[in-house]
């Protein structure tokens, strides 16, 4: 399984632009909308949403879309499966860092069984590309501990929205923590998972692609596959990443960790797909 995968950083209490948040009594929740060929889709108002919180319907005040500078951890998988497709990774990486825009901002972290202590984020796209292009590959794949340590690193992010590019070949063969535990970080982060892969080429490791491919739509994010390593770039080059529809509603129970569903109406539910982060936690007063 080839993968990238991003993850973005969101939370209660943050800006409009992160995935869930409670201001007053409304929520706000990020929704992308997709046509059927991975393009972002936002000429959709209050009445092409249906959302449910905890199970029951909830009115929508407004729907907007908006597009903001993000901050992004680049975890990147140098491990020894990566050697053969590791030109198609970089090449991947150089168009995602060739888009960014005023404002934003990375750093690098770089695994295999060991990883990188830390990174300081940049907004020089060009220097961070460079850094990419000196990676030597060998070893196992820590994945699971990456994504860990990529969570921690957000966190010192000056956007709002927050990322993690996570390059590898969704192989987990060296990591100390289990897929449990980086689920549950993941969602106490409310962090976002977008997977970018290739077909597996042992089925024997379908499972692992299954749950990235899960904890992705649970967390509102999606799996894209290219074809073949050299579709690699032309998959990442054509991933939305800044801008994202903000649902507005008010809670419909109390305290807790509240389940949401967001449904599509009418012909927008017939050639577009909606993805969202499954769940929020609303703090008590």
């Amino acid at each position: 399984m080839r993968c990238i995968v991003l993850l973005f950083g969101v939370g209660l209490g943050l800006a409009a632009q992160t995935g869930f948040r409670a201001e007053g009594r409304l929520v706000l929740v990020n929704a992308g909308v997709y046509d059927d060929r991975n393009r972002f889709h936002g000429e959709l108002g209050v009445a092409n949403f249906e959302v449910t919180d905890e199970g029951r319907a909830v009115r929508l005040e407004s729907v907007g879309v908006e597009e903001v500078a993000i901050s992004t951890v680049i975890v990147l998988d140098v491990s020894r499966s990566m050697g053969k497709h590791a030109a198609e990774a970089r090449e991947a990486l150089g168009y995602f860092l060739a888009r960014a825009r005023a404002g934003d901002e990375f750093c690098l972290l770089v695994f295999a069984e060991q990883m990188a202590e830390g990174c300081e984020f940049t907004g020089d796209a060009e220097g961070v590309r460079a850094e990419v292009a000196r990676a030597v590959t060998g070893g196992g794949t820590a994945l699971g501990d990456a994504l860990l340590r990529g969570m921690g690193m957000v966190k010192r992010a000056r956007n709002a929205r927050r990322a993690i590019l996570l390059i590898s070949d969704g192989l987990d063969n060296s990591s100390a923590h289990s897929w449990k535990e980086v689920r549950r970080a993941a969602l106490e982060t409310d962090a976002v998972l977008y997977v970018v892969s290739l077909p597996l080429w042992r089925d024997r490791d379908a499972w692992q692609a299954l749950r990235l491919q899960a904890l992705a739509e649970e967390s509102g994010g999606r799996m894209l596959t290219a074809g073949s390593a050299k579709e690699l770039p032309a998959a990442l080059d054509g991933l939305e990443v800044r801008q994202q529809y903000v649902l507005a509603f008010a809670p419909a129970a109390g305290a807790g960790r509240h389940a949401v569903r967001v449904r599509l109406r009418g012909e927008a539910a017939r050639h577009l797909r909606v993805y969202w982060r499954h769940s929020y936690v609303l703090a008590g007063n």
